[in-house]
């Protein structure tokens, strides 16, 4: 059994896109993709990030990522393609949010689940968001990095 804690360390900005815990089930944990603070006053029609992890640690499960409210009330739609960062220590998941021509609004935008893989000792595992930027009245704008903690805890 696993027991996951996920908590927001980083990224406070005008505008963020930052990682939240979303339900967790035993074994798997689920980090929630949220946008805040539209940028200029402007929504954005394009929200595109790197979502990044050790696949030592986590793997991607099934039917993950998912699209979310915030997103899916635009008309929008979620592509992600998985790449290694750093092969292979670091993997990454490239997600964009876009199509339609409805602005995204502020909200969890997309959910990823993973199932944790568990190690004794208990283990503090870092996932990140990387290279963010939002398209914003046609011109990019690039948003800060964001990190969280997850700490699984064996029985």
């Amino acid at each position: 059994m696993v027991s996951i804690v996920l908590f927001l360390v980083s990224s406070v900005s005008a505008q963020t896109l930052t990682l939240q815990p979303a339900p967790v089930t035993e074994g798997y944990v689920s980090v929630g993709v949220v946008f805040t603070g539209t940028p200029r006053g402007v929504p954005p029609l394009i929200v595109q990030w790197d979502f990044l992890y050790s696949p030592d640690e986590l793997r991607l499960a099934p039917g993950s990522p998912s699209l979310e409210p915030a997103a899916k009330n635009a008309g929008k739609t979620l592509t992600c393609r998985g790449t290694w960062k750093k092969a292979p220590a670091v993997y990454a998941q490239r997600c964009m949010i876009a199509g339609g021509a409805k602005p995204i609004s502020d909200g969890i935008l997309a959910v990823l689940r993973f199932q944790v893989r568990p190690k004794n000792p208990p283990t503090k595992i870092v996932v990140q968001l990387d290279n963010i930027e939002a398209l914003v009245n046609m011109k990019r704008i690039r948003l800060r990095k964001a990190e969280a903690v997850i700490l699984a805890n064996a029985p």
